[in-house]
Formats: C-alpha cells, structure tokens, sequence
C-alpha cells in the first residue's frame, strides 16, 4: 500500500480507473473510479488478480504480458472486464512499468461507448458501401443496355458478368441468364445451396431466369447469405433485362418489317425486266436474307393435292 499524500490525491482525483500491480498480477490498489466502473468495493479488489477481471485472455498470456510490460517500460492497449454484475466493460489500458519498485502502473478508460460507436459506424459504412455497388451495377446496366454498337448476344454477356462484383462476395459470387434458346452465364457458374433466383419475362414467349451463385459457403454464413437488398437488387435488374429483352424484340420485328417492304417494293420495281423464274430465284434469295436462313426451297402443289414439285 502507498502512503505518499501526493499519490493519493492524484490517484483518487483521477476520471479513469486506476491499478497498482505486483510481478504475479495481483491488485495492490485502486480508485474510486474502477471501483465504480467494475462494480466492486475496494476491499473486494484488493484481494483480486488480473485473471478474476480479464476477460480477452488467459492466465498464461496474461503472465506473458506482463513479462512484455516489464521489459518494454509500458504499453497501451484494448481489453475486456468482467463486472460484479456479470456484464462486461471495454477498456483501454495505458501502463507503465515502474522498475525501483517492480510494480506495473495502469489507467483504464472505459471505452465501451466509443467501441459501440465504431461498431454502428463501420457496420453503416459497410451498408453504404453495399448500396454504391448496387447503384453501379444499375448504372453500367443502363448505359450497357442502351449502346447500340453491340450485338444482343454481347450486351446480354456483359449484362451477366456485371452482377458477380455488386454481391457482398464478389470472389465467391457467379451469375447466369438463361433465356429459351440461349444461356449467357459467368466463367465460373456453378449450381449450388447457395442460390438467389428470379424470373425474367419479356414477353409470353420469350422467358428466362436470372441467378447468382456463391461458389463456396461464405464465410460465418451457413443457410441464407443474401442480404435483403441484394434480392431487390436481383428484381430490379431482372426487370431492366426484360425490358431490355423486350424492347429489341420490337425493334428486330420492326426492321424485319421494313426490310419485307423494301424488298416487296424491289421485286415490284424489277418484275417487268425479270422472268418468272428470276422473279421466283430472287424472292427465295430476299426471304432466306429477312429469315436468317442458309437455304430455301419453293414448291408448287400438283393438281392432285398429294404431290409436290420443286420448282426452285
């Protein structure tokens, strides 16, 4: 026990908890604020080791630890104490060694407060960070979707391979589109547990499913890894895609139409200089064109009704 006026007026005058320690931990003295910061009286302490209040660690590191403060003069550090009530108390320990006496010196600030503080802002700076990949991957959608230098089969590709990185796991996360004839999917899809589905409808016939894929089970999660927002997010960009399905749709119907007309006008245009037959040879060449077809045929039904006869 110290008996200097001086310290004890500073120990007791002292806004955070105080500790006087011996070589095997054992509390030599305190102050009225540990006191009320761990909920036991003084004389209660007193008669306490490190080991009855830590929390974070072991008997044996807390030895060690000790060892590391004696040689290096002191250390600042986090830690976790046990109350009298059973709850627990964050604190940050700044301690010196005081070798003429071969105690070790500690203050301890509760920072339970500024801990959970932290906690909500890094878990909201998280969320922010999850909802501006979700608004990029909307965004390069829509500007993907409105190029018009790119093929169907290309935008649809890119339109996949945007969705892995929005994912709270984009290592681990895969993406695949299928359509009725057609399946646009990431390098490394794969069917597993770990699955978010929704439906894709452009038209009555045109329909599909969009899907992302963790890979792997992601990490401290071991049934549902899909936040909330991320299934609005994969509606929402199911929704863009079928428009987007649909739209082309009109407009590949639309200049198939146009191009029927201009070629009808051609033939009516040219059928006073050609023969039947040149006329018939170029109406198969124009439909094969429109229909993306690698060949085609004309046949005339014989008078029977039972028989055909090619012509051209």
């Amino acid at each position: 026990m110290e008996n200097d006026g001086d310290y004890r007026t500073l120990i007791s005058a002292s806004l955070d908890g105080f500790w006087l320690v011996d070589r095997q931990g054992c509390l030599l003295d305190v102050n009225d604020a540990y006191c009320e910061l761990s909920g036991y009286t003084r004389a209660e302490l007193l008669t306490m080791r490190i080991e009855d209040l830590e929390v974070n660690q072991t008997p044996a590191e807390i030895a060690q630890h000790l060892r590391a403060i004696r040689a290096s003069g002191g250390a600042r550090f986090e830690s976790r104490h046990r109350t009298r009530n059973g709850s627990f108390v964050d604190v940050e320990v700044s301690a010196h060694y005081d070798a003429t006496r071969d105690r070790i010196v500690s203050f301890l600030r509760d920072v339970t407060a500024k801990l959970a503080a932290d906690r909500v802002l890094r878990q909201r700076t998280d969320e922010l960070t999850e909802r501006l990949k979700e608004l990029r991957c909307l965004l390069d959608l829509s500007t993907l979707t409105a190029r018009r230098d790119l093929a169907f089969d290309d935008i649809m590709q890119r339109a996949v391979d945007l969705l892995p990185p929005a994912w709270r796991y984009p290592a681990l996360a895969a993406a695949r589109l299928t359509l009725p004839d057609t399946r646009y999917a990431t390098a490394n899809y794969q069917e597993t547990p770990w699955q978010l589905v929704c439906d894709l409808a452009a038209s009555e016939a045109t329909r599909g499913q969009l899907s992302v894929a963790y890979v792997e089970q992601p990490p401290g999660h071991e049934t549902d890894p899909f936040l909330p927002e991320e299934r609005h997010l994969l509606k929402a960009i199911a929704q863009r895609l079928s428009g987007y399905v649909r739209r082309w749709r009109v407009e590949e119907e639309l200049l198939l139409r146009e191009e029927s007309l201009n070629s009808l006008l051609d033939l009516s245009q040219r059928a006073f200089s050609l023969r039947e037959h040149d006329i018939i040879q170029l109406a198969l060449e124009e439909v094969e064109r429109l229909t993306s077809s690698e060949i085609g045929y004309l046949h005339f039904v014989n008078a029977d009704q039972n028989t055909i006869e090619l012509y051209q």
